[in-house]
């Protein structure tokens, strides 16, 4: 499918109309969204700026569908933060993949190649506080040591209500990290490989741990 172009303006794509969809674009720029009910498929953003799709948090109800994002090194994170569905959505380029805070899931999704610059501290999915949040049957890669394939971090609250399962992790100093702050953590039936400097999870705090392996079937501990 051939994609038609989207213009930018002052290098960045503004959606501002509630229950705006975009199918089938390419847009040469990051998008910044302050509507509710916004959808995207079918469609491949260059990141630009400082992110690839950015939700502004007074607005709720993003959803990201059969979408890529590539960035540059001028690209902290793919996908940011709160309310926002992801479903088959390609991310590579960016200092880290997806930011999910409050609400947010990411399903049927790829995270890769994320980019190397000086101080980065790749994650490949970062929470640092939000609760209500699904990660699951993605492939999460982050092979170097930098931080993680998913880090869920308390620096803003105490992330809870987080379930992560059926998911293939890659990489990091530890694979997951776990913030001893919040309640009804599971991490169920995921395979990590042997790509971690450290070790495959460091975990703190409450959560259910269950069935996860690697990729020859041997048990992680967690």
């Amino acid at each position: 499918m051939k994609l038609a172009a989207l213009g930018c303006n002052g290098g960045e794509y503004l959606i501002d109309k509630d229950g705006t969809v975009i199918d089938g674009k390419q847009i040469p720029c990051s998008i910044r969204v302050t509507a509710d009910n916004v959808k995207i498929t079918r469609s491949k953003i260059t990141a630009t700026g400082q992110w690839g799709v950015y939700l502004v948090d007074k607005n709720a109800g993003l959803t990201l569908q059969d979408v890529e994002i590539v960035g540059s090194d001028n690209c902290e994170y793919g996908v940011g933060f709160e309310d926002v569905t992801s479903i088959r959505i390609n991310v590579s380029g960016c200092s880290d993949g997806v930011k999910m805070e409050k609400g947010s899931s990411l399903i049927d999704s790829w995270i890769h190649d994320l980019s190397r610059g000086d101080g980065d501290h790749n994650d490949g999915i970062q929470i640092t506080g939000g609760s209500n949040i699904t990660i699951r049957h993605n492939r999460i890669e982050n092979p170097k040591n930098q931080t993680s394939a998913i880090l869920v971090g308390g620096e803003f609250g105490s992330p809870s209500n987080i379930l992560i399962e059926n998911n293939l992790l890659n990489g990091g100093n530890y694979t997951v990290y776990l913030d001893p702050k919040g309640t009804n953590r599971v991490i169920r039936n995921n395979v990590f490989t042997r790509n971690y400097v450290y070790g495959p999870a460091r975990l703190d705090g409450q959560v259910d741990w269950t069935n996860n392996t690697y990729e020859d079937g041997a048990t992680v501990k967690g």
